[in-house]
């Protein structure tokens, strides 16, 4: 799924996948459910862990989840 965001960085709209954090006491699993619902109005069925990895270890700490979701 892709949704299109405006982002003022390069003045354009992109097309990126939903994204969202992770709440203090929430799992990836859970925060994923949350977000899809939140930024798009998906319910998400079974939820399915694909990969991890960090970003941008050389100047961040910010770790990425990715799912297949199916309804």
């Amino acid at each position: 799924m892709l949704v299109r965001q405006y982002r003022k960085a390069v003045e354009l709209d992109l097309l990126e996948v939903p994204a969202g954090g992770i709440e203090p006491n929430e799992t990836p699993e859970e925060a994923v459910v949350r977000e899809l619902q939140e930024e798009v109005g998906y319910t998400a069925g079974k939820v399915k862990p694909l990969a991890g990895f960090w970003v941008s270890p050389g100047w961040c700490t910010e770790y990425m989840y990715s799912y297949l979701v199916r309804n």
